[in-house]
């Protein structure tokens, strides 16, 4: 049986069907007889997709909430690793400068340079891990 603004049809078990105007089918009270069962019906539905959206939101929060633990992570691992290479420069310059040696303070620079380019690259790396997270989080629950 399928319902529409105006008409019902109803197919029987010969297998044809039969279009009855609703209005008639008021005035007889065979839909009144199902409008119980198809409210029921709706509301189950209704009640299913409003679940699904509850449950889809849930999920979009807890991806939002891992990507952004994820990008905290990435950021205090790149702040650690400059806090680390700067460490090291400044150390082997204060040896190499106690030493009075030039070419100690160019060799200090050069690693402090090559430090900052790699914790540059990191940086790079982990932003760019954010979004394809993201990416796949959503696809997984999509």
């Amino acid at each position: 049986m399928w319902i529409s603004s105006s008409v019902l049809w109803t197919r029987s078990s010969t297998k044809t069907s039969t279009l009855y105007p609703v209005s008639a089918m008021l005035a007889t009270g065979s839909l009144a007889q199902n409008s119980e069962e198809v409210n029921a019906l709706i509301e189950e539905v209704v009640g299913s997709i409003r679940e699904a959206e509850r449950q889809a939101e849930a999920l979009v929060q807890k991806a939002g909430e891992d990507a952004r633990a994820r990008a905290v992570a990435a950021r205090a691992e790149a702040d650690a690793l400059l806090e680390r290479a700067e460490e090291e420069a400044q150390a082997i310059s204060a040896k190499y400068r106690k030493m009075g040696d030039e070419f100690g303070r160019k060799k200090a620079a050069e690693i402090l340079r090559i430090r900052k380019e790699q914790f540059a690259a990191n940086v790079t790396a982990a932003r760019e891990r954010v979004p394809q997270a993201v990416a796949f989080i959503l696809e997984r629950i999509g």
